[in-house]
């Protein structure tokens, strides 16, 4: 019995011993969780909402051209989203905002003709053609649809392409064109690209 009584006395003493432990090593500190009341929700939602309005503004302010532009038809996401790349790139809206010009000077003629030459041949194919004129290594384009008139999809894919085609082909330089504003309001795209008092500029070198 009295060994009995001895290993009760033993259980009680680890029983207590564990139960001390564990109150040492538990944190003193209680978890606590951030909990918002109702006008704390209220402000981080107008706060986010204020966030997402200055970066739509910023982005709008960031493309003002393309707001202005003419669509041949309803334009999509990704038409917009592609003009916007290309006037970034270096292409430019044309004074009556419903086509994409572009200047490309070539090594020479030649690689000036095997340019155009290539985007003919795309034209063909897309049954697309451009607006353009070339003095020697240089070459102008525009890019718009007649009918419906506007600027349309097919004028961002041909636009992409004789991008595409010119650093294929070694050019030079590609350049912002405003055939408008070069031409003085007077004359031709052709006589804006001539320089005054000669020929082309290159064949009476």
């Amino acid at each position: 019995m009295a060994s009995l009584y001895r290993l009760r006395g033993l259980q009680s003493i680890a029983t207590r011993s564990r139960s001390e432990f564990t109150n040492l090593t538990r944190p003193t500190t209680p978890r606590t969780f951030l909990r918002l009341n109702s006008s704390q929700s209220q402000a981080c939602n107008m706060s986010a909402t204020t966030t997402q309005t200055k970066t739509s503004t910023t982005s709008a302010s960031a493309d003002p051209d393309i707001s202005q532009i003419s669509w041949s038809s309803p334009s999509t996401t990704a038409a917009r989203s592609n003009v916007a790349d290309l006037l970034k790139s270096g292409w430019s809206l044309s004074h009556t905002k419903d086509g994409l010009e572009r200047e490309y000077v070539f090594g020479g003629f030649a690689k000036a003709m095997d340019f155009m030459n290539q985007v003919a041949q795309q034209c063909r194919i897309t049954r697309h053609h451009p607006e353009w004129a070339n003095v020697y290594n240089t070459v102008r384009i525009r890019w718009t649809t007649h009918n419906p008139k506007g600027l349309s999809e097919k004028d961002i894919e041909m636009a992409r392409f004789c991008d595409l085609k010119a650093i294929e082909l070694g050019v030079k330089s590609m350049s912002k064109s405003d055939w408008s504003a070069s031409a003085g309001g007077n004359g031709t795209v052709l006589e804006s690209m001539i320089p005054a008092g000669s020929a082309c500029g290159v064949c009476e070198k």
